[in-house]
């Protein structure tokens, strides 16, 4: 039995994490550049490293989307978990769907040479994940392991009520 108070209590959507993450990187990129991406690589070559990004985080949310639906649970964090999804991408990967957001980022960061999104060396991508990944997990995992029966390894937005 599904209950209807079974929702991961997210705080900030996902999308709207990226959208944040992307907002203080080139703000921080701004501030503080390190041009590094526009010395070592031409134009050309980040268009296209972007373009592959951005289209491999889509496919996988795509791929990631279909699996929920045809599992029959829900795809919206807002709603409940109707079932564990253990199946196709989820078997290889805990979460594609954030996969998916952070291949978008790195590709937008990649094809607009900022630095402090798109290098994980240097730059100051560690000052933009950090703060902005902290409240990516919302109470997801926890309440993920509670209702799992302390297991950490399914994914937290598809999980059954035992």
């Amino acid at each position: 039995m599904i209950d209807s108070d079974d929702t991961p209590d997210v705080i900030v959507w996902p999308p709207l994490m990226a959208l944040g993450t992307l907002i203080f990187g080139f703000a921080l990129d701004r501030i503080a550049p390190t041009f590094l991406l526009r010395v070592i690589s031409p134009f050309e070559l980040r268009v296209l490293i972007a373009l592959f990004l951005v289209s491999g985080g889509a496919a996988l949310a795509t791929v990631a989307r279909q699996e929920f639906l045809q599992m029959g649970t829900n795809v919206a964090p807002s709603q409940p978990a109707l079932r564990l999804v253990t199946t196709g991408i989820y078997a290889h990967v805990r979460n594609p769907m954030y996969v998916a957001l952070g291949l978008f980022v790195a590709g937008v960061g990649v094809g607009f040479a900022c630095d402090c999104i798109a290098n994980p060396v240097l730059g100051h991508s560690l000052s933009v994940t950090v703060p902005v990944g902290a409240g990516m997990d919302g109470g997801r995992h926890t309440k993920a392991r509670r209702l799992n029966g302390g297991q950490s390894k399914a994914s937290a937005s598809a999980v059954v009520k035992p």
